[in-house]
């Protein structure tokens, strides 16, 4: 394994270890070949590349547990600005699972009013600065007369998530007094993840340093 260590990799010795296994910020691979020459022009190997945040999370968690522990990739999510949304091909909750995405909810802020209606979650308190509404998607509500408006959106776009699912944002500009953000999955949805990607989401927004430029003001409260 010289040749790897003049490469400058830094080999770590693991007992039993069998797995080939190549990851990075962009994409994952799974293979049966081994880093040997032999390997490379004999053996008849198979491969699996992956770019889905789901499946890279599943490696992660492998490399956390048996080799090292390992920060997760956060990404920034850019702004769409669009002047409607489209709700052809959106999923709606089932009772259960709405019942549950609410409990989650007021679980992981239990001082904060969730409001569960007949096909989603209202909140105007978990956020300082914003209503949001959560149902396969997650809706931020912005006020446009909010002096820190833009600072806000421009802030909201530079916060890192670790997300099961890949998602999209779309910035709805075409209502007179407010500003929609709302956050899509683009996979398939898998509900337990998704209930843990919206907690995520939120508590990343928290934890993040956006306190600092929000300014007091009034806050309109209505959809």
């Amino acid at each position: 394994m010289s040749f790897l260590e003049q490469l400058g990799i830094n080999l770590i010795l693991i007992n039993d270890l069998h797995a080939k296994l190549y990851l990075n910020e962009n994409y994952g691979i799974l293979t049966s070949q081994n880093i040997v020459y032999y390997s490379d022009i004999n053996s008849i190997d198979i491969a699996h590349q992956t770019e889905n945040n789901s499946e890279k999370k599943e490696l992660v968690d492998f490399i956390n547990k048996y080799i090292i522990n390992i920060e997760p990739v956060k990404k920034t999510i850019p702004f769409e600005k669009v002047k409607s949304h489209n709700y052809d091909k959106k999923v709606q909750l089932k009772d259960f699972q709405l019942e549950r995405l609410w409990q989650t909810f007021i679980n992981y802020s239990p001082n904060s009013f969730f409001k569960k209606a007949s096909s989603y979650i209202f909140c105007d308190d978990v956020l300082p600065f914003a209503d949001i509404m959560v149902d396969t998607r997650l809706t931020i509500k912005i006020n446009k007369q909010r002096t820190d408006c833009e600072q806000i959106l421009n802030k909201l776009q530079t916060i890192g998530f670790d997300f099961k699912h890949n998602f999209k944002a779309e910035l709805l500009i075409s209502h007179k007094s407010f500003y929609y953000i709302e956050f899509i999955p683009i996979d398939k949805i898998d509900f337990e993840f998704l209930e843990k990607d919206f907690v995520g989401l939120i508590d990343g927004i928290l934890k993040s340093d956006i306190h600092k430029i929000l300014k007091v003001q009034n806050k309109i409260s209505y959809w």
